[in-house]
């Protein structure tokens, strides 16, 4: 999951400064799609991965502070907490016209309530249990880059423990059922 941040200016409204502070899903406000696509990690994640710690200036102790930060969010979060995340991250997905359909009727208020715990977790992690580290990468220049990089982390985290559950593996698996073998055999053998 590719989580993306916006730079704040001093000039920025209060919105616009914590809007650049939380993490969301590929959505930046006055991007174009195409831009919000390849930035989003739509195609290549891992590529944009690579891109995003590559915005982080490198430097030894510029690098040691972004990986602190990290490093301290993923430790003061449970997995209780990256489930919240991810339901979020559901949600926000579940707001896109072609997957509106498949979403309950009741979802906004269930989004509502993911959003505010959404909040609580992202201002308890950069307010108090890492204070210190992003007060550290901060004085750098690159505290919105670095809190970028540390909620990308905590995201892939998040995923990576849903994705470790039976039931997510046996519903992913179900495609297989579908797969044309014969043909895929052939391209396999180098017909």
């Amino acid at each position: 999951m590719a989580v993306t941040l916006t730079e704040a200016r001093p000039e920025d409204s209060n919105e616009a400064r914590i809007w650049a502070l939380v993490p969301h899903v590929g959505i930046r406000r006055s991007v174009p799609r195409e831009q919000r696509i390849a930035s989003s990690g739509c195609r290549g994640s891992s590529r944009a991965n690579r891109a995003n710690a590559a915005l982080v200036k490198p430097g030894g102790e510029a690098q040691e502070l972004v990986g602190a930060l990290k490093t301290c969010v993923a430790d003061n979060t449970s997995g209780k907490d990256r489930k919240e995340l991810a339901k979020w991250v559901f949600f926000a997905m579940a707001a896109h016209p072609e997957m509106k359909p498949y979403a309950e009727a009741n979802v906004t208020a269930a989004a509502d309530e993911s959003s505010q715990k959404m909040a609580a977790l992202v201002t308890r992690l950069l307010t108090d249990s890492c204070l210190s580290e992003v007060r550290a990468v901060v004085k750098t220049g690159q505290g919105t880059q670095a809190v970028k990089v540390a909620f990308e982390g905590l995201g892939q985290l998040a995923m990576q423990e849903l994705m470790a559950d039976k039931a997510v593996q046996d519903a992913m698996g179900q495609f297989a059922h579908h797969v044309d073998e014969s043909r895929l055999n052939q391209v396999l053998a180098g017909k």
